[in-house]
């Protein structure tokens, strides 16, 4: 069997991985992806991870947060195939205990992925799970700003920065920053209600 023809059992194989990953066991999915430094993951913990290594230990934190875990359903949206490059993009159903709970609560990721053939085989060079399943407000994506001023000519250490909050997003902080290379910095943080 080519590596194109096996796509389809890659992904059950995933999706198996998937009810291990929900367990607290990440290893039988980070097997299912590429080792190479051009990997990624943008999962829903944290930000985007590139290169295997990094890769790897963002995995673990995330499986880290889930037990007592089990896959309900996949629901597939698009797949699609050349030689050299699939994507699928599917819902994940999934239930477990998340971070500290204590019960088990289902979620749905809404998930994409891209695999590659290596090795006779395809594996997974990037995924990217949310958990936006269903219709948003536009203001949902607004961020939060906080811009850092100009270094002054005495600079001894620290920066004040100032902050605007959009009427969506409450989260305003004020204080100093610790001195870097560069005299502007513009930060970015999201917080939803």
């Amino acid at each position: 069997m080519s590596a194109l023809d096996d796509l389809d059992e890659v992904i059950e194989q995933c999706q198996r991985a998937l009810d291990k990953f929900v367990k607290g066991t990440p290893q039988p999915m980070q097997m299912m992806f590429s080792h190479r430094e051009d990997v990624s993951l943008a999962n829903p913990f944290g930000p985007p991870a590139r290169g295997w290594d990094e890769v790897a230990r963002t995995m673990d934190h995330a499986a880290s947060n889930l037990r007592d875990g089990a896959r309900v359903a996949f629901e597939e949206v698009a797949k699609y195939m050349t030689p050299e490059l699939a994507y699928t993009v599917w819902l994940e159903r999934q239930e477990a205990k998340l971070g500290g709970r204590m019960d088990i609560a289902p979620f749905t990721l809404r998930v994409t992925m891209v695999y590659r053939p290596e090795n006779g085989t395809w594996k997974v060079v990037h995924r990217h799970a949310d958990p936006i399943t269903t219709a948003q407000p536009a203001e949902s994506v607004i961020q939060e700003w906080i811009h850092r001023e100009p270094a002054s000519p005495n600079y001894t250490g620290g920066s004040n920065f100032s902050c605007k909050a959009s009427a969506h997003n409450q989260l305003c902080l004020r204080g100093t920053l610790e001195p870097d290379a560069s005299k502007h910095a513009l930060l970015y943080f999201r917080r939803r209600f």
